[in-house]
């Protein structure tokens, strides 16, 4: 699990070692327990299991809620299938560490350029001077070949921007539900929906646009042309990018939330579905109970 090494780099001490986990057999275990609906939920069981200690004392109370309430438990579910479990969004932990990497230095220039191809429309339009509508044509080409070099170049990134469109969508959905609101409800939560609500409507736009254009019709060939020529997508890319790379805490916390939600969920159909189980209790003394 990327996301597991990824907190085992960051100073998350992993419980269960390699050869333990081996000698347990615990890829079985996590095949058993994995009724997640998210790549989200499925790494964060995984992390989970490495890292039993981890201290939640409110994860016996929600699995319980779960599984006492189905119509809750099979809402939040198909919330969580909404963000599903794409290949390229197991990377997504990855992508946002590495945010830096990805971001455009030289963003000025895009729209620097954007700005020059209407000026020299106008100017074409309004003068008749063929110099401007040269100087336009071209601006438009290198527009164009900019366009399609940052779409190809940043392909994983416009996969994971969807992905935290994701998350964004889904913590909204948390805050506007009653029950949700209940179990989940922090400061911290407020703060990073609303710190994130700019980055999520950039994202919306940018994803709007990509799925219309790889339906491969001619209406959706000259919009990206369009777009391509404007460097809307490359210009909203950047401000996304930036964006990210400041609030990263942000995604990160609901990032996390989504995982031990879609975890506790999965715990409590692994529970129905066997005749009986036991709740563990943790000791932190180092002797034998």
């Amino acid at each position: 699990s990327l996301y597991y090494e990824d907190c085992l780099e960051h100073g998350m001490s992993g419980n269960i070692d390699d050869d333990t986990w081996d000698d347990l057999e615990m890829d079985e275990v996590f095949l058993a327990v994995n009724h997640t609906n998210s790549f989200i939920g499925e790494q964060y069981l995984y992390k989970k299991l490495h890292c039993p200690l981890e201290d939640n004392p409110d994860i016996e109370e929600h699995i319980k809620s779960y599984s006492e309430n189905e119509e809750l438990r099979l809402d939040v579910s198909e919330r969580l299938a909404g963000i599903g479990k794409s290949y390229h969004d197991y990377m997504l932990i990855d992508v946002l560490r590495d945010m830096n990497y990805w971001q455009m230095k030289n963003g000025w220039q895009y729209r620097a350029l954007q700005l020059t191809l209407i000026v020299f429309l106008i100017a074409a339009m309004f003068t008749g001077n063929p110099l401007f509508l040269l100087l336009f044509v071209l601006n438009a080409v290198s527009n164009l070949v900019i366009y399609v070099f940052i779409r190809d170049h940043y392909e994983q990134l416009m996969f994971s921007a969807g992905s935290v469109k994701s998350i964004v969508a889904f913590s909204q959905f948390i805050d506007k539900d009653e029950r949700l609101k209940a179990m989940y409800q922090s400061e911290e939560l407020e703060a990073a929906i609303a710190d994130l609500k700019r980055v999520s409507h950039k994202m919306i736009a940018i994803q709007t646009r990509q799925s219309y254009m790889a339906t491969g019709d001619l209406s959706s060939i000259m919009m990206m042309y369009f777009y391509g020529v404007l460097l809307f997508d490359v210009i909203s890319l950047e401000t996304v990018v930036r964006l990210l790379a400041k609030k990263l805490d942000k995604v990160i916390t609901l990032y996390e939330l989504i995982g031990w939600i879609d975890t506790e969920i999965s715990i409590a159909s692994y529970r129905e579905s066997v005749d009986g189980y036991a709740v563990p209790e943790f000791s932190y003394e180092h002797h034998i109970i």
